[in-house]
Parts: C-alpha cells; sequence; structure tokens
C-alpha cells in the first residue's frame, strides 16, 4: 500500500505541470486568435477610411465648375475629373474593375482601358450619384460619404 501511494505523490507534481501547461497553451492560442481578429478588423476600418477619405480628397482637389462628374465604367458607375492644361482636357476616372476600386488618367477622348489603370483599393462595390447639385454620394462596401462640391455644381444630367 505503501509504494501505492509513493507513486501518485510522484505523479501528481506531473499532472499539476502538466495542467498548468496546456492550460498556458491554451490562453496562449486563443489570445492569437483573438489578437489577429482585432488586426483584420481594424485593417478593413483602416481600408475604409482610406478609401473613402481618397475619394472625397479626389474630388475636392478637383473641384471647380463643371470639372466633375458621373460616368459609365467599366462595371458601374465612374467618377470623372476633368482639367484643362495647355489647351486639353485631362480626365482621371475612378470605377470598380475586377475586384478593386481603379484610378485612370488620361485625356478625356480616350477611352477607357482598365489594364493602364492603377489599383486604390479591394472593393466589392462602388457607387456614385449625384443626389442634387453640389452633393455627390459616393458608397462602397465600407460605407458611404457625402461629398459637398465648393464649386456649387457638377456637370452631367443632375446638375
Amino acid at each position: 500500500m505503501k509504494k501505492h501511494g509513493a507513486f501518485w505523490m510522484h505523479l501528481y507534481p506531473l499532472l499539476l505541470f502538466a495542467i498548468i501547461v496546456l492550460s498556458l497553451l491554451f490562453l496562449v492560442m486563443t489570445g492569437t486568435g483573438l489578437y489577429s481578429a482585432v488586426v483584420d478588423s481594424q485593417t478593413r476600418n483602416r481600408e475604409a477610411r482610406a478609401a473613402l477619405s481618397y475619394l472625397a480628397a479626389r474630388v475636392h482637389a478637383a473641384d471647380a465648375a463643371g470639372a466633375v462628374s458621373v460616368g459609365e465604367g467599366p462595371e458601374g458607375a465612374a467618377l470623372l475629373l476633368r482639367e484643362n492644361a495647355d489647351g486639353e482636357t485631362y480626365e482621371t476616372r475612378i470605377y470598380l474593375y475586377e475586384g478593386a476600386l481603379r484610378e485612370e488618367y488620361g485625356t478625356a477622348d480616350a477611352a477607357l482601358d482598365p489594364q493602364d489603370s492603377e489599383r486604390i483599393v479591394d472593393a466589392k462595390s462602388f457607387s456614385i450619384e449625384q443626389v442634387r447639385p453640389g452633393l455627390l454620394v459616393v458608397s462602397t462596401e465600407y460605407g458611404s460619404a457625402d461629398i459637398a462640391l465648393r464649386s456649387g455644381r457638377g456637370t452631367g444630367p443632375d446638375a
């Protein structure tokens, strides 16, 4: 009987140590999963703010009478920003193409060429609407932003 008690007396610290190690391993794995979820959420939030802020900044930078309009892109609406330089009219086009919001710059009369565009951010949806003269609503899956035109009017059928 004495040997049986001695066996458990030596086994008890090992079992306790194993339980502590397994508990710590579980806590580390749980913490890693939570940390990963928080980082993913922060990344999505940062992309949302960056995409909408970028669009608002581009509109405000191009804001002049008749310079901002809504057109058609390859997969829906496109934001068209016109400028005149050296007697030529140039256009920046922002639109959705193959899962990304893209920006293209060229002469206003040139056809859209998504292969020459620059990726802004991954996006599944993009819409832009001129709800009244001087107010655009831009939406992506990240949210929407109301953009007031300082020039007071855009161009196009709703202006």
